[in-house]
This record gives C-alpha cells, sequence and structure tokens, in this order.
C-alpha cells in the first residue's frame, strides 16, 4: 500500500514483478461500483479469498473525490475481478455509519478469525482514537473509544487476537479481554 500515491500493488516477493496495481495514475484494476471511485491515503491494504479489505483514509486525493465528496474515512472491501480487470465494491463502512468523519493518519482494518472487520479510526481532529469491531452480517459488535487527556492515547494498528488475553488498564481499571470475552 504506497499511501502518498493512493495506490495499492501486489508484487510478487521472488521476481519482483508487478502483478496488479489499484489506484494511482495507471491502475490494472479498474474500481467498479463504488460511488467514491477511488482510494485516498489508505492503510493496512490486505487480499485474501479473492477479496481486497482497505482502510481508505479519505484524504490526499489523485482525483476529484475530494472536492466532489469531501475527506471521508471508511473501512473497505472489493472483490477482485482478474477476468476483467475490475476491483468490485462489497462492502464498506464509516465510523459512527455517518460518511462524516475523517482520519487523517493512521487508522488499520484486518479480518478477526471469525470474520468480523476490526477497524482502528486513529487519532481524529485531536479528539480520540475509536476501534470497532464489526460483525459480518453489518453490526457493530464493540466500539471503545479513547479519550485525549493527560495520556493523549494514539492508536495507529489494532489486531484481535483470540487465543490470548490481553491486559488493559483505562483509568487505573485493568482488565483481561481476549478470548474468553
Amino acid at each position: 500500500s504506497l499511501r502518498g500515491c493512493s495506490q495499492i500493488l501486489k508484487i510478487d516477493r521472488y521476481s519482483a514483478e508487478t502483478i496488479w496495481q489499484l489506484g494511482g495514475s495507471n491502475p490494472d484494476l479498474i474500481i467498479f461500483n463504488d460511488s467514491y471511485q477511488e482510494i485516498c491515503g489508505q492503510h493496512t491494504a490486505s487480499e485474501l479469498n479473492g477479496y481486497l479489505y482497505i482502510f481508505d483514509n479519505g484524504g490526499h486525493c489523485i482525483g476529484s473525490r475530494e472536492s466532489s465528496l469531501g475527506q471521508v474515512s471508511r473501512a473497505l472491501k472489493y472483490e477482485l475481478n482478474f477476468d476483467n480487470n475490475y476491483a468490485i465494491f462489497v462492502d464498506d463502512y464509516s465510523l459512527n455509519d455517518t460518511y462524516s468523519e475523517y482520519t487523517p493518519s493512521g487508522g488499520s482494518l484486518f479480518l478477526s478469525p471469525n470474520g468480523n472487520w476490526v477497524i482502528n479510526w486513529s487519532l481524529r481532529s485531536g479528539q480520540f482514537s475509536t476501534i470497532d469491531e464489526l460483525s459480518e452480517d453489518g453490526t457493530l459488535a464493540m466500539s471503545i473509544k479513547l479519550k485525549k487527556g493527560d495520556l493523549n492515547p494514539r492508536t495507529y494498528r489494532v489486531y484481535k487476537e483470540t487465543d490470548l488475553l490481553l491486559p488493559v488498564n483505562i483509568a487505573g481499571n485493568i482488565f483481561f479481554y481476549g478470548a474468553k470475552n
């Protein structure tokens, strides 16, 4: 994921040849059926079972997206269709499902082992970071807000580990989060 170019490349790790390119100035895969029409300043692109998952920051676009739709961050899923050279829009989700929030830097989207989306919205506009877990059916399974204060928490990337109980300290209260929760 080349964030500064609003471009994702798949590169053969042995030959160093580019297999495909999405976004940027000369894409191999054309975005299809996505009302935003491009990815912008994205993070954490991952390909799994014919789908591409992206945290689309929504800023630093190379096309007209920002001027026509504004800066909107979202978690995004495309189906990759190599026969027609398309990245076909499947689904997306914005913070609070409003399509008005913007994460200028950071942010991530990863799949949990049960297929849920674990989304990190990073620090937004100097206010707070939010971590959401979205179920496969599109419902919000969990949301954690880390408010700006004395510690100024900032999340860059978030993973969900199911075989591990992690101690979490929030305002002096320690609890364990993981497989048993």
